[in-house]
């Protein structure tokens, strides 16, 4: 592994880890804010934010985002940890450009109008859709539940616990399969 720290003027830290023979390419941003950085009364705001960031920008609309990554084969998603709130895609070496494109946008176009900007509004919104349906991201759901939980003192996992195991359990299913 040859990975190479640059920052750059602004002060943005750029990890890079070339890798010529692959055909593919995973590309993000992490953000130092994540729950930790949350007050009491801010509680699950990043978590919040992340989901609000993909729901249109001044350039693309929710679905355009969507279709526009599943139009090359990628993929596009985000998540929030204690330390992080991260923004990452996954495409073939040739769509590196829309990747970091859609990721710049999301970042630096988010529109939150109408309603969505409503803190109160968003988070129902959130949970009756994640309820509804099948859940793009499980742990996703059970912050209502933990939340609900949390009034009555009953202890149950934050998100980005299940997350942090879940991405272990990939990892270690990814070396067993020669994929890591």
């Amino acid at each position: 592994m040859t990975v190479q720290i640059t920052r750059l003027p602004s002060g943005l830290i750029v990890a890079t880890d070339p890798m010529p023979h692959l055909m593919s390419a995973a590309l993000g941003v992490w953000v130092n804010c994540g729950a930790r950085h949350e007050s009491p009364a801010e509680a699950g705001l990043s978590h919040m934010l992340e989901h609000m960031a993909f729901k249109g920008t001044t350039m693309r609309s929710a679905k355009d985002i969507a279709t526009e990554i599943e139009a090359v084969g990628g993929d596009i998603n985000a998540y929030t940890s204690r330390e992080q709130t991260a923004f990452h895609a996954r495409v073939l070496k040739d769509d590196v450009g829309l990747a970091l494109d859609m990721i710049a946008d999301i970042l630096l176009n988010s529109t939150f109008e109408g309603n969505r900007s409503d803190p109160r509004h968003a988070r129902r919104s959130h949970f009756r859709s994640a309820s509804g349906g099948l859940l793009s991201e499980p742990a996703d759901g059970l912050a209502d539940l933990r939340e609900r939980g949390h009034r009555r003192g009953v202890f149950a996992p934050r998100p980005h616990d299940l997350h942090d195991e879940a991405l272990s359990r990939g990892r270690h299913d990814a070396d067993r399969l020669g994929r890591g």
